[in-house]
Order: structure tokens, then C-alpha cells, then sequence
């Protein structure tokens, strides 16, 4: 049960899905909501459970000395369940948060105040009961060791399988649902390999009321005493798990991929999951696309997404380049083209978000892994490899001025998802402060990440095995690029004369630098790449504002009234201005926003067509007293 902040009234939710009723909280005594739970849990445990079910074992994970997090992979067990209990076959523990992954993404998140305490042979509650059966990707276990006995601790799962027409049947066999986890060893000790999963099928218990605890949205970690449970000392538990009969164990199935035991505060390995493309599980209301970043953003404590810890970077700079993968979901219905649902509302100042994240509405940061710059070589390589439709290209993207991290990695999965570019998408996120209001201080910024972002650039160019490297800058991402590639040119001159360049089609998008910095690097950098183009439009009103900062000189992304900046034979201009989007209020994502432009960006990286006329009819040549650029038509 959750309180609104502020407000006089509680909600109580009985049940992932069971909806949820509301109850005046002032003057309500404890023992009156506690009545209120109970009542709620015998309604919420005793409805979905018949005679028929069976309990069955969905894995069993060995957590090692010190650990107090568990992470079980669920996804072999097809059948679905009802609900879930633990187990425990040789320690004494107290389980404080379980964190449930369903295959629809759904997410159902719950603090156990105060905590459930089973001993060696005894069973939990049940928790997350429903009265359909669901199938289960992840279960996350949170709890503390009771005892002193310096052994691991054996840990079974056990979910309610709804009943069946026969018994004799085999169990699903297990698969591997395009998600592999390595264990993380926890410290002070390795932990032995995990038992195989098995499918073992037992009576049910009998039936005995018991408290159901209350689920929580997963990012509200903290709940107040007045709004726990019953102490679990009033819960009836089965002090015994007798083996079922051999006459009812179905076959074993396949061993399940090893859990991940991990540490309070132990930062994830590098590289430690894989996800296969998510076309192979039509199930999923979500596609997984994966983003190998660089930054040198200073690091935070790791966040706890979706059962597991996810690297966190904030707004602060670090003298270091850090690499990684980060795993984004996009939802496969309910948006358009460009779009980037979040549940936040953004208010100029701050950031609101009104509900919690939801898989099959929103794009979401899934996983966020730092590697070591070989495994980053590797694994991008390994991407490359599996390219079709864009075989051995990659892209990468530099974001702008008012930008986090995730909001970098969202719009470099959104480029690549929009675009279906199956090459290799990288994004380099320099320290935004991402504030309407730091402007000035985002500018010193992006400079300062010029280094970086040479050393990053150059690890893709060189390392990757990418054949052809794109580069696309977005807004004040531009500056830092463009100074990169002319430090490129200086050191490198050679590159520029090989008649081979390093680079495929450079796309600056709004491009926030000065008209005289982007005419002389255009045309210092053309031996560097196969194309140029820069998209510009009168309407933007970030740039509009970068005028104002520059005391009335034009960025080479705003069209003033004397025309766009022109530099034939370097770049091909192309005016958007007949384009209105809105992105946090300032017109500047037009680039990645419009269905028609992002068609444009596909076929000018597939093939390099150019003039941009001959790409499509809805450009339109204008010749101007500077040269010929082109303007996009309605």
C-alpha cells in the first residue's frame, strides 16, 4: 500500500493487475489498516489458487557468503503462474524486496515491512498473487542473513502453476529468451554453481489465510511503518518441503543460466548480459536496441532497474573516457516516427514524472554496463557482424545542449530504431548540465569534451571494423565534432589525400557554432568524408537564443533573412524551416522528429545520393547570391 504525498488517504493494491481501493487514512488507527491488509490478502490469495493448481519449482539460485541480493532468471518457465513463494534449504533469512519482470514487461515491485523471516526447510508467503497465469522473465530477491554460519545459502522459487489437463506431459523445455546474465561473485568468497532447474510437481500446501503484502511502484524503495503489513510471526508457514512422490516429478529440464548473486553497492561487471533482437519473442510490447556510448560525465551510484544495478551518470565532468553498452526499449505500438514517450513532464526548470515507467508505452533505459575498452571492441564487432541491411556501417551520434544521459541514449536508439539501422549506433553524451538555464555553462562544456571525444571517435574509426563511420551532430554537439575532425586533418593529413576517407556522411542537425567556425572547417575536413550535409531552420528557438548569447551573430544552423550559410563544394544546406516540432519547448529536434527527414538521413547514409534533390521531390533547389542550397517543401 502507498500513500500520496501530502495527501490523507491511502491506496491499497492488492495485486499486480488487481486494481486497488482507497480508504480515508485520518484518524484510521493501525490495527484498523492492518484488518483492512488482512482482509485484502485472503481476497487477493485464496481467490486465484483452485484445488487443481500445483506448486512447481522454477529454479533454485545459491547466493554466496555476504550476498544479499539474488537475481533469478525465469525465463525457461514457460507455463506461467499464479504466484510465488521461496524456500530456503540451509540458512535463516529475512526477505525485505522482491522485484517481479513479467514477459509483458509489466513490473510488479514490493517492499516487505516488516521483512518475512523463513529458516532452513520452510516456505514464505506468497507473493504477487493473481488470479491469471503469467509468465515470469526475473524475480529479484532483497533480503538479509539472519544467521552467523559462514556457508552460502540455498534458495528455491516456487510458483503456482495453474492446473492442467494431464500431468504426464513433459515441461516446457527451457529457453533462453534472448537474455543471458553471468553470476557476479560476491565478495569474501565464491559461491558454488547453482542446482539445475527442475519442474517438480508437489500437492499444494494447505490452504491457510495469510497477510498479503501490498505491491509498490518499483522506483519507491521506502515505506512507512504505518503502512506494513502484519509482523510475519502472525503469518502461518509450513515448517516443512517434503519432496514430492517420484511418481509425480515431471523430466528435468535443460539447467537454467546462472543467477547473479550480487553485493549491496558492487558495481555490475562489464559486459555481462546479451540481448538477442527482440523479433524472436513476439510476446515482448517492446523492441531492445542496443547503444555503445562513450562519455566523460562523472559517474554515480548505479541505479536498480528492473531487478539488476544500471551505471548511472549525472550531470558533473570526469578527465576520463568511460565506454559501455546500454540496452534501451522502444515500444513496438502507440508512438510515431521521431517521437520519444517518457512519463515525465518536462516544466522548464524541472522534471515531473506523473506515473511510473511502463515497457509497452515508453521508451526506457534497461541496462547501462561500463566495459573495458577491449570487451567494447569486441562486442561492438560481434554487432557488426550480424548487419543486413547495413552491413559493416555504424553511426555516431553527439547530442546537445540540454541533454542527460538517458535523454542522449533515448535519442541515439530512437535514430537507429526509426531509421532500421542494424549497424552499430554509438553515442558520445558530454556533461550536459541539461537546464534551460545553463546555457553559457553547457557551451564550456561540449568544448571541454573535445579530447574524449577524439579518443572515442578514433576507438570506432579504427577499432571497430566498421567499413564506413557516420557522424551526426545535433545542436551544440556540433562544436565539439567539427573541432575534432580539424584535429584529425592537422594530425592525420595523410587520411585527407589517400582518397579513401575515414569517414561516410557527416549530418550536423541545427548545428550550434558560428557561420565563419563551420565555413572554414567545411572546407578544410572534405578529404576526411564522403558527404556533408547541414539541415537549418529559421525557426528554432534554441538558436534563437544562441544569437541573442553571440550578441546577434547567426549560428551556421539558423537561417536568418539573407538565406542559410552556403559552402559549395564542402556541404549541402538544406532548409527545414517549413517544419514546426516542439521538443521541451524549442523547436530543436526538428532533425529526428519528422517521418520525411529521417527518410532523407536513411537513404543519404545508404547510399550518398546527392544532389538532395535527387534523393526526393520535397526538395527544392534555391539559388542564392552565395551559392545553391535547397529548402524542404510541404
Amino acid at each position: 500500500m502507498t500513500y500520496g504525498a501530502g495527501l490523507k488517504s491511502v491506496t491499497f493494491r492488492a495485486g499486480a493487475g488487481c486494481g486497488g481501493w482507497r480508504v480515508g487514512a485520518g484518524g484510521a488507527s493501525v490495527m484498523t489498516k492492518w484488518l483492512i491488509a488482512f482482509l485484502l490478502a485472503i481476497v487477493g490469495i485464496s481467490g486465484p489458487a483452485s484445488a487443481q493448481d500445483r506448486w512447481a519449482r522454477i529454479n533454485t539460485v545459491t547466493a554466496g557468503i555476504g550476498t544479499q541480493q539474488v537475481i533469478v532468471d525465469a525465463s525457461g518457465w514457460t507455463a506461467g503462474c499464479k504466484g510465488i513463494r521461496f524456500a530456503v534449504l540451509d540458512a535463516n533469512i529475512a526477505i525485505e524486496h522482491i522485484s517481479i519482470v513479467y514477459t509483458t514487461g509489466r513490473v510488479h515491485a514490493e517492499n516487505v515491512s516488516p521483512p518475512v523471516r523463513i529458516g532452513p526447510g520452510a516456505q514464505s508467503r506468497v507473493f504477487a498473487a493473481t488470479n491469471d497465469a503469467r509468465q515470469i522473465r526475473l524475480i529479484t530477491l532483497r533480503f538479509s542473513r539472519l544467521d552467523r554460519t559462514a556457508r552460502p545459502a540455498t534458495i528455491e522459487v516456487w510458483g503456482l502453476q495453474p492446473a492442467r489437463p494431464t500431468l504426464s506431459a513433459p515441461p516446457p523445455t527451457a529457453q533462453n529468451r534472448g537474455f543471458r546474465m553471468e553470476r557476479e561473485q560476491p565478495s569474501g568468497g565464491s559461491a558454488p554453481p547453482p542446482m539445475a532447474r527442475r519442474m517438480e510437481v508437489q500437492p499444494p500446501p494447505p490452504p491457510a489465510p495469510q497477510p498479503r503484502m501490498q505491491t509498490a511502484p518499483p522506483a519507491r524503495e521506502s515505506m512507512d511503518a504505518s503502512r506494513s503489513a502484519p509482523p510475519s510471526d502472525a503469518v502461518p508457514r509450513s515448517r516443512s518441503m517434503q519432496p514430492p512422490a517420484p511418481a509425480a516429478r515431471a523430466p528435468e529440464a535443460a539447467p537454467a543460466p546462472p543467477p547473479v548473486a550480487m553485493s549491496p553497492g558492487t558495481a555490475p561487471k562489464a559486459a555481462t548480459r546479451s540481448l538477442a533482437p527482440a523479433a524472436t519473442d513476439p510476446n515482448k510490447p517492446y523492441t531492445e536496441v542496443d547503444v555503445y556510448f562513450g562519455t566523460d560525465r562523472k559517474r554515480e551510484a548505479d541505479r536498480t532497474k528492473f531487478g539488476r544495478a544500471v551505471a548511472a551518470f549525472g550531470t558533473g565532468r570526469s578527465n576520463e573516457l568511460a565506454l559501455g553498452k546500454a540496452v534501451v526499449t522502444v515500444p513496438k505500438e502507440g508512438r510515431e516516427k521521431g517521437s520519444i514517450p517518457r512519463p515525465e513532464w518536462d516544466l522548464i526548470v524541472a522534471r515531473f514524472s506523473l506515473r511510473d515507467e511502463d515497457l509497452s508505452r515508453d521508451f526506457t533505459v534497461f541496462a547501462v554496463d561500463v566495459m573495458t575498452q577491449r570487451d567494447f571492441v569486441r562486442e561492438a564487432r560481434q554487432k557488426l557482424a550480424g548487419a543486413r541491411r547495413f552491413p559493416g556501417q555504424a553511426f555516431v551520434f553527439v547530442h546537445g545542449y540540454f541533454v542527460t544521459f538517458d535523454d542522449a541514449l533515448f535519442r541515439a536508439a530512437q535514430i537507429a530504431h526509426d531509421l532500421e539501422f542494424d549497424g552499430v549506433p554509438f553515442v558520445y553524451s558530454w556533461p550536459s548540465v541539461a537546464g534551460l538555464t545553463g546555457y553559457v555553462l553547457d557551451r564550456g562544456r561540449a568544448r571541454d569534451a573535445r579530447d574524449q571525444l577524439r579518443a572515442f571517435v578514433d576507438i570506432i574509426a579504427k577499432e571497430s571494423g566498421a567499413t564506413e563511420v557516420h557522424l551526426i551532430a545535433h545542436s551544440m554537439g556540433a562544436d565539439p565534432l567539427l573541432e575534432v575532425l580539424r584535429d584529425i586533418q592537422r594530425s592525420e593529413p595523410q587520411v585527407a589525400t589517400s582518397g579513401r576517407p575515414r569517414f561516410g556522411e557527416i549530418i550536423l542537425a541545427a548545428p550550434d557554432v558560428t557561420r565563419e567556425s563551420f565555413e572554414l572547417i567545411a572546407s578544410q575536413i572534405t578529404g576526411l568524408r564522403r558527404g556533408m550535409t547541414l539541415y537549418a531552420s529559421s525557426n528554432d528557438r534554441a538558436l534563437a537564443a544562441s544569437r541573442w548569447t553571440r550578441l546577434g551573430e547567426s549560428p551556421a544552423g539558423y537561417v536568418p533573412n539573407g538565406g542559410p550559410v552556403v559552402v559549395p563544394g564542402a556541404a549541402d544546406t538544406i532548409d527545414i524551416s517549413s517544419l514546426d516540432t516542439s521538443f521541451f519547448g524549442v523547436n530543436h529536434s526538428t532533425f529526428a522528429d519528422r517521418e520525411a527527414l529521417l527518410g532523407d538521413i536513411r537513404r543519404l547514409i545508404s547510399s550518398g545520393m546527392r544532389p538532395p534533390s535527387t534523393r526526393g521531390p520535397e526538395f527544392e533547389l534555391v539559388q542564392s547570391e552565395h551559392g545553391a542550397y535547397w529548402r524542404y517543401k510541404k
